[in-house]
């Protein structure tokens, strides 16, 4: 086969998914892949060991062969629900290749409002170029304290690399 078009609603124990996809031979071990997926929410819990669900809408394009990955993905996860927090709203706009990500991703959750613009490695040689702007953040509302007062807001500038982030070499810098 050189070439599948595949286009239905695929239901899994787990969610559904309608799904639009291209896909080419283009090597002996190498295909060319475009589309889109929507997903109603998808229950995670049996992966991540914990209660989560995760909703999408997004369209992808790109290379997978082998050993090599180069994937780009435009679109929004409509909603993640971990341990009954929800977040709502996250758009990415990015590229993944192997154990790297460069792109950006926003959120527009009334408790998780942010913007990231940049890259993340983590394969064999890790490396972290990124600029981040967290506008707001309400941890109580996030689960992670019980304080309802407690909230955040930053701008942080990275760029560095190592084998590991405890033998990083570069710098972080946070402010506001």
């Amino acid at each position: 086969l050189n070439n599948i078009t595949a286009s239905g609603q695929l239901g899994t124990g787990i969610g559904s998914l309608n799904l639009q996809a291209n896909v080419d031979k283009v090597g002996s071990q190498a295909y060319d892949v475009s589309g889109w997926l929507k997903s109603t929410p998808l229950a995670l819990d049996s992966y991540i060991g914990n209660k989560a669900t995760l909703r999408t809408d997004l369209q992808v394009n790109g290379f997978i062969g082998g050993s090599a990955t180069n994937i780009n993905v435009n679109g929004m996860v409509n909603d993640i629900r971990y341990s009954n927090v929800d977040i709502d709203s996250i758009t990415i706009n990015g590229r993944f290749a192997n154990k790297m990500f460069s792109g950006n991703l926003s959120s527009f959750d009334p408790n998780l409002r942010f913007d990231f613009d940049g890259l993340v490695n983590v394969g064999d040689s890790q490396t972290y170029n990124f600029r981040s702007c967290v506008y707001y953040a309400n941890l109580s509302a996030l689960g992670l304290v019980s304080d309802s007062l407690a909230n955040l807001s930053f701008n942080m500038n990275a760029d560095f690399c190592g084998p590991s982030v405890d033998q990083a070499d570069g710098t972080i810098e946070i402010t506001d």
